[in-house]
Parts: structure tokens; C-alpha cells; sequence
């Protein structure tokens, strides 16, 4: 939902702007395309499919960028907004590709702060939405190991992107969003 928001958000703004909107909705595939368009009708074309959106089953994130960027020929800005879930250096390959194709790139990394923080203090029953394969698991063995292995997935993605000039953004949905999107835009003006 808060990546649904922030993608209805960002339309909106890139539009405002004059500027065309297109949008790849994936999972395990490419599930949807819309062709870019700058038009107040295709703003509410956008909406209504980003509104119909429901989180799928196991997804395969690097091949879905390789679609759009072979598919994109027009140069422009390419945002993906994901929970990067997925092999990070098949990913962080797809994003390279958006880039050599000539896209500036924008990631938004979308995490709730249960994943960031692992707030659980008991046995608990873990179920992955894309499989919904489960395991019960006392959380407090395994908070230590499991805060070490996100931070290196987070630190991975952010030292990754910064040398690749690849603008990333890590957003809790816990945050606010006008705040989150705020201060991105103020670190935007301040680096062009």
C-alpha cells in the first residue's frame, strides 16, 4: 500500500510537471505496461491500475528491469519502488542495464520496520506472502543474526547505488510519506 501510494504520488508530481508517466506493475513477470503519456486522463489511467495492484507470488525483480529497460528507448527517468527482496546482484545487473540503455535511475527501497528492526520477542510463526511457506522461530535467537544480515542487504543496495550514481532512497512504511518525499526532493535541488 505505501508503495502504491508513493507511486500514485510521484505520478501525480511528474505529470503536475508536464513530464510522461509510464508504469511496469510486475511479480514473478511483467504484469502489466502502461506507455508514458504527460496527460491529466492518463493520470487517472495510472491510478486506477496501480489502485488494482495486489502483491503476487514469488517475483523476479532483475528480470522485470531488464524488460523495461529493453523496452524503454526513450531516454528519461526510470523509479523503481520495491522491497528488493530478491538476488541483490541480479538486481543491482538490471539496474547497470537501465543505466547503460542512457536512464537516470531512482530506487526507492520499501521496507516495514518489523524487517529493519525485528520487533518480536516470542516464538513466532513467520509466513512469506509470496510462497506462503511458514516456520515458528524463537525471535530472540535469532534478532542478532538477522539485524546483522539486513543491514548488510540495506548497506548493500546503498553503497551499490552510490557508486553506480544511482539515487536511493530507504523508506519505512512507517515514515510519513510527504516528509520521506520532502526531503528527497531538497537533496535533489541541492545535487542539480
Amino acid at each position: 500500500e505505501y508503495a502504491k501510494i508513493l507511486g500514485a504520488s510521484l505520478s501525480y508530481m511528474l505529470i503536475k510537471n508536464q513530464d510522461a508517466v509510464g508504469f511496469y506493475a510486475f511479480d514473478s513477470k511483467v504484469k502489466k505496461v502502461i506507455q508514458p503519456k504527460s496527460t491529466k486522463g492518463h493520470l487517472s489511467s495510472l491510478l486506477k491500475e496501480m489502485e488494482k495492484i495486489k502483491a503476487g507470488n514469488k517475483t523476479n525483480i532483475a528480470q522485470a528491469i531488464h524488460e523495461c529497460a529493453d523496452k524503454t528507448h526513450k531516454k528519461g527517468l526510470v523509479i523503481v519502488i520495491s522491497d528488493l527482496m530478491d538476488d541483490e546482484k541480479k538486481i543491482l545487473t538490471g539496474l547497470k542495464h537501465l543505466l547503460y540503455k542512457g536512464h537516470e535511475v531512482i530506487v526507492f527501497h520499501i521496507l516495514d520496520s518489523k524487517e529493519i528492526n525485528f520487533d518480536f520477542n516470542d516464538r513466532v510463526k513467520f509466513i512469506d506472502l509470496e510462497s506462503n511457506d511458514t516456520i515458528i522461530a524463537d525471535s530472540r535467537q535469532l534478532k542478532k543474526i538477522y539485524r546483522k544480515k539486513i543491514e548488510r542487504f540495506i548497506d548493500f543496495y546503498r553503497q551499490s547505488c552510490f557508486k553506480k550514481k544511482i539515487d536511493y532512497v530507504n523508506l519505512m512504511t512507517s515514515q510519513s510519506l510527504d516528509t520521506a518525499l520532502s526531503e528527497y526532493i531538497i537533496k535533489r535541488k541541492k545535487l542539480h
